[in-house]
């Protein structure tokens, strides 16, 4: 496919093109990133000079001299101290919009800071962990209070620590002027996997979400963005960052012209095919989903529209926001292989409800028994914690043991049952933990008494403040309806509590791609909604003050 017969893919048809492109294990992704021209006559002087080698983290990674960014001279010698190993990227309209680099090493931390002052950069997008698979990615570039790099003092004023992704706020002084103060927000997104392309676009949509409200135009400075060669992942975040630009201002988008455009600004930009495809399907999900975050004091009006018929569909728009649950196209990536083999189909209830590879709880093996560590049970995310829940099936009369033995292993302080007593129940106790039944959400209903739950989401709050970073067991009789519904009220009150702001639905898209069939039903997707309303309408009467 020549370049001139491309042309840009109006949103309303991106579904139809991703399907199409991404049929065939990529086939038709791969053939189009391989048609991706590399630039010519571009020179990398001041990159491959001996002076400047070692600033560089690896040695195919170039910094093309006209695009680079460069630092000022230090007392007059510009050959070894004005390189970076950075270079400018234009957005979708706006000329150096970007900074793209390696992330740092010890030895150019400072020149990193200098940059950030110098260019008047106000935030930074991190993309790697500082180790993968044991090797180091990235130097541990900032403080921990105050630190001084060079000529810049940096000071960490503030920290955010979520399930994805971790926020800073830093202020810079440089030492020849200590009376000028800037600002530098800094965003580490901590979910990027060893491999290639996180599984599901859905976190890196929130992430990106919040580093998009943080940026407030041209005055803010160039958008730092950095993995650890500033060209795979971050390629792949700034192509995703202007295409939906273009798509707000066009309702158009055209990755494959403008990632011809930045590789001719630094190379390798977007390295894999992979990346290149997960660049189409987030934008899929990011126009399929839409903005579905809520500030507290909208809610009840958003209530009423989702009430309302979508133009269209036949479907009301909290239908529509159930249905969209599964994803924007068919879920291909969950891997049960585990849970569907033969010697561990007993240990299921439900046949059709089995926890995904990559999140189910793995039990130590018992010397000299066979099969000794699966259970039915999944790892959840919560609004702050890596591993906030285990979600799990009531346990059956043969998994009773295991069930205890995950309490001890995982170290669980608490366990919730959502199962009424004429439901299968676990019996027995290992060690003190704290056990929350409630009695009042039967299997095929929701409660009417939203505040009650609201009330047990409360206590439960209290006696986690004891026992940070240790999970909480959840479980109703299939461990996906009552449970999801459960994990998603939890988590979405966590973030009114500290934000103002909910958004259900990628809260429970979060924990659908975690564990299959989260939040079963429409009653308990709308239950959600219901309960942090009147958690809210509670705080008129001055009851229910559970997180304040």
């Amino acid at each position: 496919m020549e370049d001139e017969t491309r042309q840009p893919i109006p949103v309303a048809e991106l579904k139809q093109h991703y399907l199409r492109m991404h049929a065939n294990s990529d086939l038709l992704f791969e053939k189009e990133y391989k048609d991706i021209k590399e630039p010519v006559n571009v020179t990398t002087r001041h990159c491959d000079n001996l002076i400047n080698k070692p600033k560089n983290r690896y040695g195919n990674i170039k910094a093309y001299d006209h695009s680079r960014v460069i630092l000022s001279s230090v007392q007059g010698d510009s050959e070894s101290t004005d390189y970076i190993n950075a270079n400018w990227i234009d957005g979708f309209k706006q000329e150096k919009k970007y900074i793209a680099t390696i992330g740092p090493k010890a030895e150019t931390t400072s020149d990193f800071w200098r940059m950030m002052w110098e260019h008047k950069s106000s935030i930074v997008v991190m993309l790697t962990k500082l180790v993968e698979k044991g090797k180091v990615k990235c130097h541990k570039y900032w403080p921990e209070e105050n630190e001084q790099y060079g000529e810049i003092i940096v000071t960490l004023e503030e920290k955010e620590e979520l399930a994805d992704f971790e926020i800073r706020k830093f202020f810079l002084r440089k030492l020849s002027n200590q009376m000028e103060t800037r600002m530098v927000k800094h965003f580490y997104f901590t979910s990027w996997p060893d491999h290639d392309v996180p599984e599901y676009a859905t976190g890196l949509l929130e992430f990106w979400k919040r580093v998009r409200n943080s940026w407030e135009g041209p005055q803010s400075g160039p958008i730092t963005v950095h993995c650890s060669a500033g060209v795979g992942r971050t390629g792949t975040f700034i192509v995703i960052d202007a295409m939906m630009e273009q798509i707000k201002e066009e309702n158009l988008l055209d990755v494959y012209s403008y990632v011809s455009r930045i590789r001719a600004q630094r190379n390798f930009m977007v390295q894999r095919p992979s990346q290149y495809s997960f660049i189409h399907y987030a934008l899929l999900e990011a126009v399929t989903f839409g903005d579905t975050e809520i500030e507290v004091q909208n809610l009840r009006m958003r209530l009423m529209q989702l009430a309302e018929k979508v133009a269209g569909t036949g479907m009301t728009g909290l239908e529509r926001e159930f249905q969209l649950l599964n994803g924007a196209v068919p879920d291909e990536l969950s891997d049960f292989y585990t849970a569907t083999q033969p010697k561990n189909s007993k240990k299921n209830r439900y046949p059709n409800i089995l926890p995904c590879e990559r999140c189910r709880v793995v039990l130590p093996a018992i010397p000299d028994k066979e099969d000794t560590t699966y259970i039915n049970a999944s790892y959840l995310e919560g609004y702050q914690e890596k591993v906030a829940f285990i979600a799990t099936q009531a346990p059956l009369d043969n998994t009773i043991e295991d069930f205890w033995r995950m309490v001890w292993h995982e170290e669980v302080f608490c366990i919730v049952m959502l199962c009424g007593l004429n439901e299968p129940l676990e019996t027995g106790e290992v060690r003190q933990i704290s056990h929350f039944m409630y009695l009042e959400w039967t299997e095929h209903a929701v409660p009417t008494k939203l505040l009650t739950i609201i009330d047990l989401i409360g206590d439960l709050q209290k006696a986690r403040r004891k026992h940070l970073d240790r999970p909480v067991v959840v479980h109703c009789s299939d461990g996906v309806g009552r449970t999801g519904a459960f994990c998603t009220l939890f988590a979405t009150l966590e973030r009114v509590k500290l934000e103002g702001v909910l958004d259900v639905f990628i809260t429970a898209r979060m924990l659908r791609t975690q564990r299959p069939g989260m939040v079963s039903h429409l009653d308990q997707y709308r239950l959600c909604y219901e309960a942090i309303l009147a958690y809210l309408d509670s705080f008129e009467e001055s009851q229910y003050q559970n997180f304040m």
